[in-house]
């Protein structure tokens, strides 16, 4: 699909599997919304899109990062989910959470020596690459919110959204923008790769000016901006291709991923001008349940589920 498809699609059991632990763990765990939403990447939909990835990279010597990272995704996965059964501390990151760091950093890896060895670069390519490695920062990020710390005096909320932003806008964003864009190759493609490589940086620079220094809240609405206008150009890749499909469930999958995203990114377009007129039309609690639900469930299952649909 992105480079040579020289090897099948293996299957889809460990993202069921995963989802049934989802559904257990939301239940048994009384997982509020955010955490919830977080732990739906992990178990659904970062096993779906390594299987994607599979599928279409070359075999090269260092493949063996991306096949053990999806071996030990389930576990890894399911570890991370038993450490939301502890309070926030040493036992919860350094027992529970680390496995899944580990699976995101080999991806990462992976995706780095990719990014090094390969020399026939196109923005699709390029995109998807970055995309392993912008895992691994999650991972990250996830092991620091589960220790309980606050880089730079972050306020908790946003300790706890950089592990949720890095796994779906990070990782399966640029995915599925790289998986469109090589379908759809031209000058809106391109763009759209571009910016959702960029805006993953540029929001992180955002929310750190706003945070130190609140003068500086442009910086992050400039940020938001850019991504809004990516992810808009990503979301009409969707529409097109939904339009171009000849089998019913692909179609209706990438026109509802497509419409998702697009709705979603106006929410945070709206919350963007709140933050800069100081109105607040929409807040953080607001947009976790609206934002994180259109652009999880609606943008990005939907969005894995028309490749496995398609034609």
């Amino acid at each position: 699909m992105i480079d040579a498809p020289l090897h099948r699609k293996t299957s889809t059991l460990p993202a069921l599997l995963g989802g049934a632990a989802w559904i257990a763990a939301t239940t048994l765990l009384s997982l509020n919304m955010l955490d919830a939403i977080l732990l739906f990447a992990p178990l659904v939909l970062v096993p779906l899109g390594l299987q994607l990835i599979a599928q279409g990279v070359t075999v090269t010597p260092h493949y063996r990062l991306l096949r053990w990272a999806i071996w030990g995704q389930l576990p890894a996965a399911l570890a991370l989910v038993a450490s939301f059964a502890f309070p926030v501390g040493s036992v919860a990151a350094l027992c529970w959470a680390v496995p899944w760091m580990i699976v995101t950093g080999a991806v990462a890896l992976f995706g780095a020596i990719d990014l090094k060895n390969f020399r026939n670069w196109t923005p699709p390519k390029l995109t998807l690459r970055i995309a392993m490695i912008y895992l691994a920062v999650g991972g990250a990020w996830l092991l620091i919110s589960r220790l309980g710390l606050r880089p730079l005096g972050f306020p908790t909320i946003i300790v706890r959204l950089t592990p949720v932003h890095f796994h779906y806008a990070g990782f399966l964003l640029p995915l599925l923008t790289a998986l469109a864009a090589e379908r759809l190759p031209g000058r809106r493609a391109t763009l759209a790769c571009l910016g959702v490589v960029a805006g993953m940086p540029l929001v992180a620079i955002g929310m750190t000016c706003s945070t130190l220094a609140p003068s500086l809240v442009v910086v992050e609405v400039i940020a938001a901006v850019t991504m809004v206008i990516a992810c808009l150009l990503t979301a009409s890749l969707y529409l097109q291709l939904a339009a171009r499909s000849t089998g019913a469930s692909a179609l209706t999958a990438r026109a509802v991923s497509g419409m998702s995203l697009a709705a979603g990114m106006s929410l945070a377009l709206l919350y963007a001008a709140g933050r800069l007129s100081g109105a607040n039309w929409i807040d953080i609690s607001d947009m976790i349940p609206l934002h994180g639900l259109m652009n999880g469930l609606g943008f990005s299952l939907l969005g894995l589920i028309s490749w496995w649909f398609d034609e």
